[in-house]
């Protein structure tokens, strides 16, 4: 699906990104670690093509700079870590997402219709489709880009701290919902998360990047055998049990 490779990001003298490789497997989702200013969110950038890059990002085999603008947005969607407000109603807004499909009329189709119907269902967000974006509270406000993300339609999504402005249970329902998206949709997703239990609660690979390399590149269940995070983040690892269900926390 997404394959990186030796990629490096330089501004000035200071080196963002060293050599970073890693490849995404399909259907599965990836959470991205690292502490404040290792580079994730630059590495983002250079995904979506707003950042300049030395090495290659290959997507499906193909480097990202051959595709087109409107082939890009039909296979990676992104949700930043910072939405703006507008003065769009929650129903056109998500019909937003189905720009590249629509062509140059802009037009949306009985198919585009009810791809928009169905990715408001989906994050619950049909009864509020004739309110402003910008009279929602955070969390609706959150549910209703993703529901923009979803009608887009990509093989690949990019979250970047998708739970940052959400409460304890809405931030539950939004990674049940990621869950969902590579379990049932078989979507690969690549995640910023800063919450080590949330990550590896939804994890299913993790890469770690520290001063702008990647130092761990692998599956969720090798990276807690090795103890990667007690040694990047200086976390303690506990285990609790619920239900007869074991949790791992970090704190």
């Amino acid at each position: 699906m997404l394959t990186v490779e030796n990629l490096g990001v330089t501004k000035g003298s200071r080196a963002i990104l060293r050599d970073v490789s890693f490849a995404l497997r399909p259907g599965k989702i990836t959470v991205l670690l690292g502490k404040n200013g290792a580079g994730k969110t630059t590495l983002f950038r250079c995904v979506n093509g707003l950042q300049r890059y030395s090495g290659r990002i290959l997507l499906e085999g193909v480097p990202v700079e051959n595709f087109s603008a409107s082939e890009k947005a039909k296979k990676i969607g992104v949700l930043p870590q910072f939405l703006p407000g507008s003065g769009f109603t929650v129903r056109t807004l998500v019909s937003l997402g189905r720009n590249p499909y629509t062509g140059s009329t802009g037009r949306l189709s009985a198919a585009d219709r009810e791809a928009v119907e169905n990715a408001m269902e989906l994050v619950h967000v049909q009864d509020f489709g004739d309110r402003t974006v910008e009279s929602l509270s955070g969390g609706e406000k959150q549910r209703a880009y993703l529901a923009m993300l979803l009608a887009q339609d990509t093989p690949l999504v990019l979250f970047d701290e998708p739970a940052s402005s959400l409460d304890t249970d809405a931030r539950r329902q939004l990674l049940e919902l990621l869950r969902t998206l590579a379990d049932r949709q078989n979507k690969t997703l690549l995640v910023i998360l800063h919450d080590l239990t949330e990550a590896f609660t939804l994890a299913d690979d993790v890469l770690i990047l520290a001063d702008g390399t990647c130092v761990y590149s692998g599956t969720a269940e090798d990276c807690l055998t090795t103890g990667e995070p007690e040694r990047w983040f200086g976390v303690r690892r506990y285990t609790c049990t619920e239900d007869g269900e074991s949790r791992i926390f970090f704190r």
